[in-house]
Protein backbone atom coordinates (compact mmCIF):
# COMPACT_ATOMS: atom_id res chain seq x y z
CA UNK A 1 0.00 0.00 0.00
CA UNK A 2 1.59 3.54 -0.74
CA UNK A 3 2.15 5.69 1.77
CA UNK A 4 0.04 8.79 2.66
CA UNK A 5 3.02 11.17 1.37
CA UNK A 6 2.71 9.43 -1.91
CA UNK A 7 -1.09 9.91 -2.03
CA UNK A 8 -0.99 13.36 -1.24
CA UNK A 9 1.29 13.78 -4.20
CA UNK A 10 -0.55 11.80 -6.66
CA UNK A 11 -2.43 14.18 -8.81
CA UNK A 12 -4.36 13.65 -12.67
CA UNK A 13 -2.14 15.13 -15.49
CA UNK A 14 -3.64 17.49 -18.10
CA UNK A 15 -6.36 15.86 -20.61
CA UNK A 16 -5.03 14.75 -23.38
CA UNK A 17 -7.35 13.53 -26.72
CA UNK A 18 -8.76 10.63 -24.59
CA UNK A 19 -11.85 11.55 -23.07
CA UNK A 20 -11.16 8.90 -20.11
CA UNK A 21 -8.39 10.61 -18.84
CA UNK A 22 -10.00 13.79 -18.55
CA UNK A 23 -9.98 14.65 -14.92
CA UNK A 24 -13.05 14.17 -13.39
CA UNK A 25 -14.28 12.03 -16.05
CA UNK A 26 -14.93 8.44 -15.82
CA UNK A 27 -14.19 5.48 -18.49
CA UNK A 28 -17.05 4.51 -20.71
CA UNK A 29 -18.92 1.84 -19.84
CA UNK A 30 -18.24 -1.24 -21.92
CA UNK A 31 -15.24 -0.39 -23.50
CA UNK A 32 -11.91 -1.60 -23.86
CA UNK A 33 -8.91 0.44 -22.03
CA UNK A 34 -4.81 -0.48 -22.29
CA UNK A 35 -3.78 0.33 -18.57
CA UNK A 36 0.13 0.25 -18.07
CA UNK A 37 1.54 1.35 -14.63
CA UNK A 38 5.48 2.25 -15.44
CA UNK A 39 7.87 2.56 -12.17
CA UNK A 40 11.27 3.54 -12.55
CA UNK A 41 13.06 4.12 -8.89
CA UNK A 42 11.23 6.82 -7.06
CA UNK A 43 8.69 7.35 -10.02
CA UNK A 44 5.19 6.26 -10.54
CA UNK A 45 3.69 6.72 -14.15
CA UNK A 46 -0.34 5.25 -14.65
CA UNK A 47 -1.47 5.94 -18.06
CA UNK A 48 -4.67 4.32 -19.45
CA UNK A 49 -5.72 4.68 -23.40
CA UNK A 50 -2.40 6.17 -23.85
CA UNK A 51 -3.06 8.96 -21.77
CA UNK A 52 -0.94 9.62 -18.68
CA UNK A 53 -3.60 9.85 -15.53
CA UNK A 54 -1.43 9.42 -12.83
CA UNK A 55 2.13 10.34 -11.77
CA UNK A 56 4.05 9.83 -8.29
CA UNK A 57 7.39 10.15 -6.70
CA UNK A 58 7.97 9.00 -3.74
CA UNK A 59 11.67 7.55 -1.96
CA UNK A 60 9.46 4.76 -0.23
CA UNK A 61 8.30 3.66 -3.51
CA UNK A 62 11.72 2.70 -4.79
CA UNK A 63 10.74 -1.28 -5.04
CA UNK A 64 7.48 -3.15 -3.83
CA UNK A 65 4.02 -4.09 -6.18
CA UNK A 66 1.93 -2.70 -7.81
CA UNK A 67 -1.96 -4.00 -7.44
CA UNK A 68 -5.33 -3.48 -9.22
CA UNK A 69 -8.79 -3.55 -7.46
CA UNK A 70 -12.01 -3.77 -9.93
CA UNK A 71 -15.42 -3.55 -8.31
CA UNK A 72 -18.29 -5.04 -9.38
CA UNK A 73 -16.57 -5.72 -13.02
CA UNK A 74 -13.84 -7.78 -14.80
CA UNK A 75 -10.52 -7.54 -15.21
CA UNK A 76 -8.74 -9.67 -17.98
Amino acid sequence: MASSAARARCSPSPAKANPAASPGAAPRLRRAYRMVVQAAGERLVGKLGGAKILAAADASLASGRVGLNVLDGRAA
